[in-house]
């Protein structure tokens, strides 16, 4: 049985870049969860070499939009 890992992932709701993906344990992971309440886009899990729950969370600019303006 394959064991699940957990990301946190950033997304810019500016340009829709990954702005970061960061491991975390699975007690962070259940605790951002149960802080931001995510939609379904937000909380996924991809099945890969071994599966990996994500939850995701957004900035409204990142680093290149703002180096665009």
């Amino acid at each position: 049985m394959a064991v699940t890992s957990y990301e946190k992932r950033v997304l810019c709701d500016n340009c829709g870049r990954w702005v970061s993906r960061t491991r975390v344990d699975a007690a962070t992971f259940e605790r951002l969860v149960r802080q931001q309440d995510p939609d379904e886009e937000d909380l996924f899990e991809e099945e890969y070499e071994h599966p990996v729950a994500v939850v995701v969370t957004h900035v409204p600019v990142c680093g290149h939009c703002q180096e665009a303006t």
